[in-house]
Formats: structure tokens, C-alpha cells, sequence
């Protein structure tokens, strides 16, 4: 039996006892179908011929309730197998859903989505519709088909011969083109999933289509595909001709035959009319099972393709299995390792290499990096779903493998970069993963989200309907309704991907606020490029390529349009109260000619903008201090700092925000004095301290042993700007700092500690 057939066979069995009823049924149906034609020899040759007024009776009387009885027995077997069909087909698509929700991220990122949409919906319901059909008929067509053979050759052997002469041929012709035509089969497939992949694509990016204005681009691309499919059907008609059509027409060609030998028998007396009659009778029911089996073919073949399409699917193998004799976890403090962890999608090289880290419980450490650093590896790491290729995830010592996956997923929650909303009401999508939370923890959740102040707008309140994928809500909303799905699981530990992503400053700040109380005792790993969170975890955890150098410009903030600064990776701005923005664009000119001169120095580094002044240069002791803090949790490997303060009442508070900076890994450049003007945190220890020096290039630097101390000196010009003299440039032991600092990161890039950075810029 063909491989693909066998493999249906696995969810026909279940239902044998049903099948059997049926095929009883149909067997019945058959049997009185084939009693019809036999009635009229009699017709004929008693009643007609015999001039027989009782046989006559007899005969439409019998003619009659056969044909009842035959269609009554019909529709019982069709509408019971309609439904076990459909059984079949829903425990064949039932089976095929739960393995995709198996399936591990590695399978979906190389898989187009629109693919798998074809085989769930094209394919099963190409399968069901033929199950439902034509495999009930082709049981039918074969039963009468080897009935009439049997009727005709106990009429007459010869005739029967003749009948039979032909089907060689057909079968010849059926067998032929069955290959060509099933390859045509599996081209339309993938045509039609190549449509169904195109549209998901581009009307989920409805927005940047019509914003690019691109419509006739995408409309183009669109009519494309469709020709693509139209030249597959057209090319996949043709084969069904050839291969269920040509077959049909041979056999009608032996029919012919049969009516020429069958006359010529009668004319000589070796046949009776009555005879010839039932002869012809069944020869016409010959004909059109025959014909039907041999265009039934092409149904066979496309659901050949169909089911070789999602056996695709159910043969992709399973990553993620739970182990025989997986524990339950128990009481979760919430510990996090992972264990020289590596991670492949067979893309070219490691997503994750030889990655070790901890996290202690209660903690909250941010996990930051570039783009394809591994960040959101990691989330999928500790809800198990991918495995590491090497190493291990533990919570509390216990490696994941080894936990059952449902207690494993109670205890660790998850919000994505992008949030998963219903088309369901706000209420529903919030209980989603605990259905049988109370009012009150929703209505904490869902203040503890920051999400309240926008419920009391809606009139309905929760109960409003947010329409498919959110699309009722805004980027922030959706994140925020995520967020409050997740703290009402109340999890020992959570994971937040990118949990800001598409928030505003304020709500950011809002929802960053209410992690304080809520988090509290529970492990957070926070995913993120934006550093204003990052800023507040307890520790920073960077995957950043080796050789990355993130510089914090602690200034009037920066353009980050500028040409000569090259772009920034992100920052923050912190007002005289404390307060945080993401609003750090420079209105000065000061911060922007100073990342300009960096970046001249170190054109690799990754630039962060932390305005503390804005419109003279100047600032407050607690603005600074709380931007060193903020560069050292936000993971910055240089904080550039200009002057500083000059009022040595502040050295306590500097030398502790110094030393916790210098603890987290910041070096931090800054200004020792200037104009006999002893500066801080320049002349405190751990910072690298500079001097202005006008006769030395911007090229380079100088240094000297200073009371102990190693002081750099650097010049005091800026990036030059092309027509403008040096001395109406800007200039100033800002600028010596600057450059300097452009210095420091690439030493940095190469040595990880103070030490190691002093020592080798002394060596040069």
C-alpha cells in the first residue's frame, strides 16, 4: 500500500466499527442496484414479447420497491459516512494543531507562516472534501463495477470479452500520466501557498504599504503570484484531462464494439432480445463507474499531494519533550543559571555561545545588546521552548529538562516585544492565562499595568471588544494589556521581552514604577534596548559582540542627525527634579560638538545621550550624580564628564556614585582642573583625569605621573567644521575631555577594567 495511504490509515482505524456499518450499507445499495437492470429480461422476453400481463405487474411492483429501498439504503450509508468522514478529518486536523503548538521557535523562524495556513486549511480541507466525496463513491463505483462484471459475464462470455478488450489501454493511459499529473498537483500547492503567504504578509503591513505609498508595487507583486497559480492550474487541467479523460474515451471506444457484436449475435439467433436488453443495460451501467473510477484517479492523486503536505508537518520532529520522570518543582525561591548555554538556529553561526550568568531570587537583571545578540533567545530558553544545543537552564539548581512543562510555565511568565491580544474582550484577554482569577487581582493587575487610567475612558469598560490581534488598541495598550496578563498569574519568575517597547516616556515610567512593588521578592529579567529600564534593574547582563563600546556623553544631550556624530543607540534626559525623558536632543550645540569629537576618536562606539543641561552649561549635584548612576545600571562601558562640579562639599556623594559606577564596570572620563581649578569627580580616584594641553594634536594625547597619579592631556579643539577658523571653533577643556574619552572607549574595546585601560594608553 502506498506510503502516504498508510499513513491516513492511522486515523481511519479508530473508526473501523463505523467504516464497517457503512461498507455493509453500501454493499446493500449495490446488490439491489444491480437486481434492476436483471428485471428487464423478463420485461422484455416474458411480459412484452410473451404478452405476460402478470409478469408485467410483477415486475414494476418489484422495479419499484427496489428502487426505494436502493435509494433509502443510499442516503443512510452517505450521511453516515459524511459524518465518520468528518471525525476523521477533525482528529487529522486536531492532531496536526497540537503539533504545531509543539513545535519549537527554530520550526516557525524557518517556515513561512502563510505555508502553514495552506496545509491546515487548503490541504485538510482538500482531504476532507474528497474523503467526503469521493472515497464513499469510489467504494460504491468498485462494488458495482465488480458487480455488472459478474452479471455480464454470466449473460454472455463473448460480449463480456469484447467489453473488457479495451481496458489495457485505459489502463495504460491512467498510469501513464498519474506521476506528471501529481507533480502538477504539488506545484498548484505551492502556488497557492505562495498567495496565502503574500497576503498575510503585506495586509498585516497594511500601514507601510500605503505609507510608502506602494500600493501598485504590492498589486503588481500580487498579480504576479496570481499568474504564477493560474499557469499551475491550467497546466495541472490539462494533466486531469489527459489522465482521468483519455482513459474514459478508450473505454467508451470498447462500447462501441459491444453494441456492433452484440446486434450482429441477435440478428443470427445466438442472442435473445430480451437478453441483448440486460446486456446493454448493465453495459451502460459499465460504463459510468468505469469512467468515474478513471477521473476519481485525479481526485486520489491531489489528495496524495495533500496528504504527503501535512504529513510534512507531523513528521517535523518535536524539540522540546518532557522527560519520563519529570519533577515537579515545589516551592520556587527563584534562581536562574545558565551553564555555558549555546544556542544555533542552523543560520550560520550561534545565536548564543558558551553563555554562563546567574540571577538571584527577588533579583531584577536586565539583559541588553544589539540586534541578534540573543536576547529574546533567552526568554525562549526559560519557558522551554527550545532547548540548548549545549549547556543548561536551571531554576533554583534544577536543570529545565528535568521539570514537568506545565508547572514550568505556571512559574515563569512571559511578555513579549510583541503581545499577543485575542479578538475577545479586554477582560478575556487579561484572564487568559488564569481564567480563575478574581475581580479584584484583575483589577490590581490591571493597575499595577498602568492600564486603569485608559479602562475608565472606555464605556464599556473591560468588557470592550479589542477586535483581531488588538486592533483596537494602540502599540502601547496592547503592551500594556500583556503586561497585566502576566502579573496576574503571579509568577516566581518573570521575563519581560522588550516589555517598553512601544510605550511612551510616561507609561514606561509608570509601569517601570509598579514593577518596584510588584516584583518585589520575585526574580525579573528584563529584555530591552531601552536603557531608561535597564537603568533601574539591579544589574545589567550585556551580550553585546565583544569589542562594542557603549559611550554615555553626559552633556546638554546630543543631534543625533548630526553627520559628524553618526547617529546615537538611545539615551535619557534628567531634569533639575529627577525626572526622566527620552527627550535628549540638543538645543544647545555643546553635547552634540562633543559626541562629534568621540566619535572622530572612536567611530565604532555605540553613543548614548545623557542630557543634564539644556540651555547654559550648567547642572545640579543631584542631576549628576543621578546620570552616573544611570550610566553605570544602564550598562555603559564610558561616561564622558565634562566638568563636573567645582564645590568640594560634594566629594562625599561623587566618590560614592564613583565607586558604584566603577563596581558596575563604568569608566569614567572627566576633567581634574582647569585654570588652577581643582575639579569633580576629575581629581577623585577611579577617574581618568585630563588636562587641557594646547600643543598637543587632536590626534593624540599625552601623559604625565602627577602627584601619584597618572593625568592625561588633550587637546582642547573640537571636530573641525570646514570653512571655520580653529579659534572661532569650538574649543575648551570640554573638548580635551572629549577627545580623550574617544581615546578611552577604543582602549576599552580591547581591556575590560580601569587598570587595563590605563595602563594601556600609558604604553602607547
Amino acid at each position: 500500500m502506498d506510503q502516504d495511504f498508510r499513513r491516513a490509515l492511522r486515523f481511519i482505524l479508530p473508526h473501523w466499527r463505523r467504516l464497517a456499518l457503512v461498507l455493509a450499507l453500501s454493499v446493500a445499495s449495490t446488490a439491489l442496484s444491480l437486481y434492476l437492470p436483471l428485471l428487464s429480461r423478463d420485461f422484455v422476453d416474458r411480459a412484452l414479447i410473451g404478452r405476460d400481463m402478470a409478469t408485467l405487474v410483477r415486475v414494476v411492483v418489484i422495479f419499484a420497491a427496489v428502487s426505494v429501498a436502493a435509494f433509502l439504503v443510499n442516503v443512510a450509508s452517505g450521511l453516515r459516512y459524511t459524518r465518520v468522514s468528518a471525525d476523521i478529518l477533525f482528529d487529522m486536523r486536531l492532531e496536526m494543531y497540537r503539533h504545531l503548538q509543539r513545535l519549537s521557535p527554530r520550526f516557525y523562524a524557518r517556515t513561512r507562516m502563510g505555508d502553514i495556513m495552506s496545509r491546515i486549511n487548503n490541504d485538510i480541507g482538500e482531504i476532507q472534501r474528497i474523503a467526503a466525496e469521493t472515497a464513499l463513491a469510489w467504494v460504491g463505483n468498485v462494488l458495482f463495477l465488480a458487480g455488472t462484471m459478474v452479471m455480464l459475464a454470466w449473460l454472455d462470455v463473448r460480449l463480456f470479452a469484447v467489453t473488457i478488450a479495451t481496458a489495457p489501454l485505459g489502463l495504460w493511459a491512467l498510469v501513464h500520466f498519474r506521476r506528471r499529473f501529481e507533480r502538477e498537483v504539488a506545484e498548484l500547492r505551492q502556488r497557492s501557498a505562495d498567495i496565502g503567504s503574500f497576503l498575510i504578509e503585506t495586509l498585516q503591513a497594511t500601514r507601510l504599504v500605503v505609507a510608502s505609498s506602494a500600493e501598485t508595487r504590492e498589486v503588481a507583486r500580487f498579480g504576479e503570484r496570481n499568474a504564477s497559480f493560474v499557469r499551475a492550474l491550467m497546466s495541472m487541467q490539462v494533466m486531469a484531462y489527459l489522465s482521468g479523460g483519455l482513459p474514459g474515451l478508450i473505454a467508451g471506444a470498447g462500447g462501441g464494439l459491444v453494441f456492433v457484436y452484440g446486434g450482429v449475435r441477435v440478428i443470427h439467433g445466438a442472442m435473445t432480445v430480451g437478453t441483448f436488453v440486460a446486456f446493454m443495460a448493465y453495459q451502460m451501467r459499465f460504463m459510468p463507474p468505469l469512467q468515474a473510477l478513471m477521473g476519481m484517479y485525479a481526485n486520489l492523486a491531489t489528495v496524495r499531494v495533500s496528504l504527503r503536505r501535512v504529513a510534512e508537518i507531523l513528521d517535523e520532529p518535536i524539540e522540546i519533550v518532557e522527560a519520563a520522570g519529570a519533577a515537579p518543582l515545589g516551592a520556587v525561591r527563584g534562581d536562574v543559571a545558565f551553564d555555558e548555554v549555546t544556542v544555533t538556529y542552523g543560520r550560520g553561526g550561534p545565536v548564543l555561545e558558551r553563555l554562563s550568568f546567574e540571577v538571584r531570587a527577588g533579583e531584577t537583571v536586565a539583559i541588553v545588546g544589539p540586534s541578534g545578540s540573543g536576547k529574546s533567545t533567552i526568554a525562549d530558553l526559560l519557558l522551554r521552548l527550545i532547548d540548548p544545543d549545549e549547556g543548561r537552564v536551571r531554576i533554583d539548581g534544577r536543570d529545565l529538562r528535568g521539570v514537568p512543562l506545565a508547572d514550568l510555565r505556571s512559574r515563569v511568565a512571559l511578555v513579549e516585544q510583541e503581545p499577543c491580544i485575542l479578538h475577545a474582550t479586554l477582560l478575556e484577554n487579561i484572564r487568559y492565562a488564569r481564567p480563575d482569577a478574581s475581580d479584584d487581582e484583575v483589577t490590581a493587575a490591571v493597575r499595577q499595568a498602568a492600564l486603569a487610567p485608559f479602562v475608565a475612558t472606555l464605556p464599556d469598560g473591560l468588557q470592550t471588544i479589542v477586535g483581531e490581534r488588538g486592533t483596537a488598541l494602540s502599540a502601547g495598550e496592547r503592551q500594556r494589556v500583556a503586561i497585566a496578563r502576566a502579573l496576574l498569574r503571579q509568577p516566581d519568575v518573570l521575563v519581560l521581552d522588550e516589555p517598553s517597547a512601544a510605550l511612551d516616556p510616561e507609561s514606561e515610567r509608570r509601569i517601570a514604577d509598579g514593577y518596584a512593588s510588584v516584583m518585589r521578592g520575585r526574580t525579573t529579567i528584563v529584555i530591552t534596548h531601552r536603557l531608561d529600564l535597564a537603568a533601574r534593574a539591579d544589574r545589567v547582563i550585556d551580550l553585546t559582540v565583544p569589542g562594542t563600546v557603549r559611550v554615555a556623553v553626559i552633556d546638554s544631550g546630543v543631534h543625533a542627525s548630526h553627520p559628524h556624530v553618526g547617529g546615537v543607540a538611545g539615551g535619557v534626559a534628567i531634569d533639575a527634579d529627577g525626572r526622566e525623558t527620552d527627550d535628549y536632543v540638543d538645543r544647545l550645540g555643546h553635547g552634540t560638538a562633543v559626541a562629534a569629537a568621540i566619535r572622530e576618536k572612536a567611530p565604532d562606539a555605540e553613543l548614548y545621550a545623557v542630557r543634564v543641561f539644556d540651555r547654559t552649561l550648567s547642572t545640579g549635584i543631584a542631576s549628576l550624580v543621578q546620570a552616573i548612576d544611570w550610566a553605570a545600571r544602564a550598562g555603559m562601558h564610558v561616561a564622558n564628564l565634562s566638568l563636573g562640579t567645582s564645590t568640594s562639599a560634594h566629594a562625599p556623594i561623587l566618590r560614592d556614585a564613583v565607586t558604584r559606577a566603577t563596581a558596575a564596570g563604568l569608566i569614567i572620563v572627566s576633567a581634574r582642573q582647569d585654570e588652577g581649578v581643582r575639579w569633580l569627580p576629575g581629581s577623585l580616584p577611579d577617574v581618568v583625569p585630563v588636562e587641557l594641553d594646547w600643543s598637543c594634536p587632536r590626534d593624540a594625547y599625552r601623559h604625565a605621573c602627577v602627584d601619584g597619579v597618572t593625568v592625561f592631556r588633550a587637546s582642547g579643539y573640537a571636530r573641525p567644521i570646514p570653512g571655520v577658523p580653529p579659534e572661532r571653533n569650538l574649543h575648551g577643556i570640554s573638548f580635551a575631555v572629549a577627545n580623550l574619552s574617544g581615546f578611552v572607549a577604543r582602549a576599552r574595546a580591547d581591556h575590560a577594567t580601569l587598570d587595563a585601560v590605563v595602563r594601556a594608553l600609558t604604553a602607547c
